[in-house]
């Protein structure tokens, strides 16, 4: 059942592109909707929600695009600047909105470095967006609260539901670190580096018990340090 349930959607695929001319439009559609149907049967809740509101299937953002394209006129803006074209700034000035939710960042940030890929993490389309140069993202979200919030909160909502990595099947945790891991509470178990504040090595201590000897450690930046409840795990402050 489970090999079929892979090669039959295969099957599909690869004749899609003969099926697309050989069917009716009727036909076409329907079938277009049957094979949609399994992803939304398949897909956890979570996997649903991160899809629809982080853009991870693309189609909501492009949806988003071309709705407020039409509601600021922007098709009509364009519909008679001939050959030499319009800016993003133009734009805006005709339909009223913000320069940049129209041009947004990425055009300008290529033109700044030449369409050649960045090398340099500090200075990505990030900080080319908020206006800041010479900085890591997370070192922006240490000085930003809210924004480092906002980062955390994305973060937990994208691992939520999915399986922890202690957990059978995931990861072999007993084998390689429980079963020849320490044999006291003064030796340490596992440092988790750059863990967030989701609390999972609190989860983590609760799910191995007091038999499991070992410490655990999350190394993180100090704003998260700061606010953690070190519950069952100590902390590090870390770059």
């Amino acid at each position: 059942m489970e090999s079929n349930a892979i090669s039959q959607p295969k099957e599909l695929l690869s004749a899609a592109p003969d099926l697309r001319t050989q069917l009716s439009n009727a036909k076409r559609l329907k079938l277009s909707g049957l094979a949609e149907a399994p992803r939304n049967k398949l897909e956890r809740p979570d996997e649903a929600v991160f899809r629809i509101t982080v853009n991870e299937g693309r189609q909501p953002g492009h949806y988003l695009a071309i709705r407020l394209a039409i509601q600021w006129g922007s098709f009509e803006a364009l519909g008679d600047v001939g050959e030499k074209g319009k800016t993003s700034a133009q734009l805006a000035e005709g339909t009223r909105a913000d320069p940049r939710l129209v041009g947004w960042k990425v055009p300008s940030f290529l033109d700044l470095i030449s369409h050649r890929n960045r090398a340099d993490i500090n200075n990505g389309p990030f900080q080319h967006a908020h206006g800041f140069a010479d900085k890591s993202l997370y070192t922006y979200f240490d000085e930003d609260a809210a924004m480092g919030a906002r980062f955390g909160g994305m973060i937990q909502m994208y691992n939520t539901g999915k399986p922890f990595f202690w957990e059978d099947g995931y990861y072999p945790f007993e084998e390689r670190l429980v079963s020849e891991g320490p044999k006291s509470d003064d030796e340490v178990l596992l440092v988790d580096i750059g863990g967030g504040d989701a609390g999972d090595l609190g989860l983590l201590r609760k799910a191995l018990g007091e038999e499991v000897k070992g410490r655990l450690v999350l190394q993180e930046l100090k704003h998260i340090v700061d606010r953690s409840d070190e519950d069952g795990f100590e902390t590090q402050v870390g770059d």
